[in-house]
């Protein structure tokens, strides 16, 4: 799902977005992510059986020509059918 986040993100297409995410990493603004590593991540249960999940990252972004390493924190939801959705990042 994250994987899938940062690829049609890059490409900045608000529709395939629409699928998986809530939000969109603007490539103009925050760059592309290259690749990328969970590092840690916490689920936190919601009601009706949902559950928000907090992935901390260690990002390779590609920004104006340069590559940076950024911690980046993607927060998920599940909902009821068991999708996840992207709904934040930090």
């Amino acid at each position: 799902m994250i994987r899938t986040f940062f690829a049609d993100s890059s490409l900045y297409d608000r529709t395939r977005l629409a699928n998986v995410a809530q939000v969109a990493f603007d490539p103009r603004v925050e760059g592309v992510v290259t690749r990328f590593e969970i590092v840690s991540r916490t689920d936190m249960p919601l009601d009706s059986g949902r559950v928000r999940r907090s992935a901390r990252l260690d990002a390779v972004v590609r920004s104006r020509g340069a590559l940076s390493r950024r911690t980046i924190v993607v927060t998920l939801e599940q909902g009821t059918a068991g999708s996840w959705i992207v709904t934040g990042y930090q």
